[in-house]
């Protein structure tokens, strides 16, 4: 079945019924009582009352990336600063989430058998908000250096809306080679609780 509305001048709109509906039951809707606003999308609460709602945005609010295609390198047994890891954010909401991720390659730069373990950690303002130790190691008698892939995450809530910097560091907790970070994605990002 069809129900037809004709324009004043020209043209129609039509609303057509499906060919069956499930288990042949009756479906009724009642139109929303006004026209809603500007951006707004018609929505059922699930018994055939239709209203207005805005729909709401991604769950992501804001995103900062640095993303860097060379290595980084150190010897330092004492916790150094991972160039162009720090980045600035100031949350929308307190009650945001705000998420901090590294992903990179690690490995030592030695060559036969060795056992080097990095530690990473990441500041907030200059205070050490976590850390998480891996191991880069290498094996054989060749220049064959085996790599690790190293996913580091951090999330917690954002508490205020003031603005905060985060940022990686590495050190050298175990063994006397080189670390090296083979490049690396470094993430910072601001999204709601829904």
């Amino acid at each position: 079945m069809t129900i037809k509305l004709v324009g004043s001048s020209s043209g129609s709109v039509a609303l057509d019924a499906p060919a069956s509906t499930t288990s042949g039951a009756n479906i009724e809707f009642k139109l929303p009582v006004a026209d809603g606003s500007a951006d707004q999308v018609i929505t059922t609460n699930g018994s055939g009352q239709l209203q207005f709602a805005t729909i709401s945005g991604s769950p992501v609010k804001q995103i900062k990336n640095y993303y860097q295609t060379g290595d980084f390198t150190t010897t330092s047994s004492s916790y150094t600063d991972i160039t162009n890891a720090s980045l600035s954010i100031t949350p929308t909401s307190a009650t945001n989430k705000i998420k901090v991720t590294l992903i990179s390659n690690i490995f030592n730069g030695h060559t036969g058998y060795s056992r080097t373990r990095a530690q990473i950690r990441i500041l907030k303002d200059n205070s050490a908000a976590h850390s998480i130790y891996y191991f880069a190691g290498h094996q054989g008698p060749t220049n064959d250096y085996l790599f690790f892939p190293m996913a580091f995450e951090f999330v917690e809530t954002a508490g205020s809306t003031s603005a905060r910097t985060y940022k990686m560091q590495i050190m050298r907790a175990e063994g006397n080679q080189t670390l090296t970070l083979n490049g690396f994605s470094y993430t910072v990002q601001e999204f709601t609780n829904a």
